[in-house]
């Protein structure tokens, strides 16, 4: 009996906290995150940084947000020359830039939000959004769903947050095929949830869609050949395209730079 606990409106497991209303990051965890000092070494800088990717779910923005990070920490391991924890006991200096992306990612693991558990028979909606250089995916679960009542004023329930940053040759893409990205990542990365009966609301610009499906004769062969091979991956799933534009685009602020 010593592994179990009975009658618990709450438990806590791999620090975090599971009830009846979903699934938060244990306070205590975040607080004791959250009061570290600036890392002094590059090993300590490494650790911040992977201890907040395993948080990552329910921040928005994460990717974009961490990026700075990720980037000193990558230079200071080219500098260094080796990657065992050993070589990188050394000393890393902070700029103003990096101290402010560093209380950037504080903040966003400060301010995680509730990830509910998934309800089959609730609204399942998926937010997504592009800039030049990144992307966020959100994907929310409407409660008593209301028709005709704009989808920013439906009564949300956070599932997941994912994105990223665009990386190499995905820096040089046009603007539809960045656009069109977090769409087809989106329904590779979360099937599982995706694939369902009643199927799902795609809420972006009615644009990428018209471009995956029928791009425009003026594009690149190479930008058309992979649209229409996104295309195909879309044609597995239900889903009702809704157009949502302007302050309501919940994901603007997952891949825009505030």
């Amino acid at each position: 009996m010593l592994k179990s606990s009975l009658f618990e409106l709450a438990i806590k497991w791999c620090g975090k906290l599971v009830s009846s209303d979903g699934i938060r990051h244990d306070p205590a965890c975040v607080d004791a995150l959250v009061e570290l000092p600036l890392p002094a070494t590059v090993a300590d800088l490494q650790g911040f940084v992977f201890a907040t990717n395993w948080l990552h779910d329910p921040l928005p923005d994460y990717a974009r947000t961490v990026a700075p990070l990720h980037d000193k920490l990558e230079a200071e391991k080219k500098r260094i020359g080796r990657r065992n924890r050993n070589a990188l006991q050394v000393a890393t200096s902070w700029d103003s830039d990096e101290k402010a992306a560093y209380e950037n990612v504080l903040s966003l693991v400060r301010d995680s939000a509730l990830i509910a558990h998934h309800n089959p028979d609730a609204e399942l909606c998926v937010f997504t959004d592009a800039s030049l250089s990144g992307f966020g995916i959100m994907v929310k679960q409407g409660m008593q769903w209301q028709p005709g009542i704009p989808a920013e004023r439906q009564n949300h329930q956070l599932i997941i947050c994912k994105g990223g940053t665009f990386k190499r040759s995905q820096l040089n893409w046009t603007v539809v095929e960045k656009e069109a990205y977090p769409i087809v990542k989106a329904c590779n990365d979360l099937e599982y949830l995706l694939l369902r009966p009643g199927g799902f609301r795609l809420f972006c610009d009615h644009a990428n869609l018209i471009y995956i499906f029928s791009p425009h004769a003026d594009l690149k062969k190479r930008v058309r050949d992979r649209l229409q091979r996104w295309a195909v991956r879309l044609c597995g799933l239900y889903y009702r395209i809704e157009h949502i534009s302007g302050v309501a685009r919940y994901c603007v602020s997952v891949s825009r730079p505030r």
